[in-house]
């Protein structure tokens, strides 16, 4: 896999056979061989699913990057969505006998079980408890110092913490996958309705021009590397 760069105040960390960085590198190539129609030989899809086994935690996640320290895992949900469209594109190109295909429907059942009852992907998957949490902020107002302090303890883990950019990510990927295969699923098909549901009730349009409501978005406690009020949304 391709390396990422990830810039901090400490300088340029390397992000060790990332899912994101080699899968999209990956997609544009074999996208570009189509629309030139030319085969450049060494762009294979189905030899990087043994890539993909390196990155795979199981029950139907992925680390973000090759998983070297099972202590250590960044569980993006973004990310396991990006890899589910690899497998389904190398399903639908013949590849069948890796191990990576036979989790697909796992790994698509995991992604669509983790949006909130809003149509929200939080920025990692989240637990039950998580989830309940959530539910329950819904209808009683929490006081915003107790869901400060639980934001802090938590950081990125916490089940509100997400940003647009990985809503509309997770949401492109879990299509693309399906499209991909040719055929619908049903509980994807209800979680993409429920996700681009979320995204949509923050655009906002007049006679003449249109916006996008970041204020959502939690805002970072410190300079860091992230997503948020992302043109690229």
């Amino acid at each position: 896999g391709l390396d990422e760069p990830v810039y901090t105040p400490r300088g340029v960390i390397w992000r060790k056979g990332s899912i994101p960085a080699t899968i999209l590198f990956l997609e544009s190539i074999i996208e570009s061989s189509q629309l030139l129609d030319k085969d450049y030989g060494w762009c294979r899809p189905f030899e990087y699913l043994k890539y993909l086994e390196r990155c795979y935690i199981g029950g139907g996640i992925f680390d973000h990057d090759i998983v070297q320290d099972r202590g250590k895992v960044i569980q993006v949900i973004n990310t396991s969505a990006i890899a589910l469209y690899y497998i389904n594109l190398c399903s639908s190109l013949g590849c069948k006998d890796e191990m990576l295909l036979g989790e697909s429907k796992i790994i698509t059942k995991r992604i669509c079980g983790a949006i909130c009852r809003d149509g929200f992907w939080p920025y990692l998957f989240p637990s039950i408890p998580q989830k309940w949490l959530y539910f329950i902020s819904g209808f009683i107002r929490i006081p915003q110092r107790i869901l400060r302090l639980y934001n802090r303890i938590l950081g990125d883990s916490s089940v509100f913490f997400g940003d647009s950019l990985h809503q509309a990510v997770a949401l492109f990927y879990l299509l693309k996958g399906m499209k991909v295969l040719g055929r619908d699923d049903v509980g994807a098909l209800k979680s993409a309705n429920m996700g681009w549901g979320f995204l949509k009730d923050k655009f906002g349009f007049d006679k003449n021009s249109g916006a996008f409501d970041f204020s959502w978005e939690q805002l970072p406690r410190q300079f860091r590397y992230s997503n948020f009020m992302d043109t690229s949304t």
